[in-house]
């Protein structure tokens, strides 16, 4: 969890911006993996873990 996302769920239950924290973090996370997509495949880069 960021830490922006809990320093705004303590601020008086800030939900907008820690709503905010979280789309951005997601974002960033979607970028990443756009980032490492294959060149040769075309197919996007996927982790599992089980």
């Amino acid at each position: 969890m960021p830490a922006a996302f809990a320093e705004a769920m303590d601020d008086d239950l800030n939900v907008p911006q820690a709503l905010a924290v979280l789309h951005d973090t997601v974002r960033a996370g979607n970028t990443a993996l756009a980032r490492a997509t294959p060149k040769r495949s075309g197919r996007p880069f996927t982790r599992c873990s089980l």
